[in-house]
């Protein structure tokens, strides 16, 4: 992968800017991904710290914030001002919790396995929805799938939670798992009702049963 990269930039296909970015990132001596996001890997290290109660919304744990601030700057050990932002980084205050980067672990990291279980039912509502919307030949299938894929999204790789903006796409993903229940019950009722016992309504999109 980096070998691509490299000879994508060498190429001229890439920015100088992205290219050096790419550059730095992959010489991480942690590796790709905390490169990338290394507040998802900081918070991974607060949950293995106290992976049951976390360490609070407006707290962090002075050993995670060190190896955040490690993971973050590590991409620059080799340039010239490696240290003062290094120290840029030190002198930050920081106030909101486990830095995170996702809605799962920074409230896993935060306030324990009970909150993070919270996030995981709602992956669990959206991964549903998805799989059955995918296959649902309905007018309101699209935004169903543009609403679970955008959670599972969210859930896993954005910092926040935006609350309004939460409460708005649960409240589709609750509506959809109804709809889509509604819509096996009265697909069973028909079915069984039907002399073919195949042949339902157009409504129901149902195809006789071969």
């Amino acid at each position: 992968m980096a070998l691509v990269h490299i000879i994508l930039g060498a190429r001229g296909i890439l920015p100088d800017e992205l290219q050096l970015k790419m550059e730095q990132q992959f010489s991480n001596p942690y590796g790709l991904l905390a490169a990338a996001r290394p507040d998802t890997i900081a918070a991974l290290y607060a949950i293995s710290k106290r992976p049951l109660l976390g360490f609070g919304s407006t707290n962090v744990d002075s050993n995670v914030y060190d190896f955040w601030v490690d993971v973050s700057t590590a991409s620059y050990l080799g340039q010239d001002n490696y240290y003062s932002l290094m120290q840029n980084h030190q002198a930050r205050q920081w106030e909101l919790g486990t830095p995170s980067h996702s809605h799962l672990f920074g409230a896993w990291a935060d306030a324990g396995i009970l909150a993070a279980l919270c996030w995981f039912a709602v992956l669990g509502l959206s991964i549903y929805v998805l799989a059955r919307s995918m296959l649902w030949r309905n007018p309101y299938a699209p935004l169903f799938v543009y609403i679970t894929l955008d959670t599972i999204w969210n859930v896993l790789f954005s910092p926040g939670p935006h609350r309004m903006d939460v409460a708005l796409h649960l409240m589709v993903l609750v509506y959809a798992a109804e709809a889509l229940r509604s819509f096996d019950v009265r697909a069973i009722a028909a079915t069984a009702m039907s002399p073919t016992r195949g042949f339902t309504s157009a409504g129901n999109f149902v195809r006789p049963l071969r």
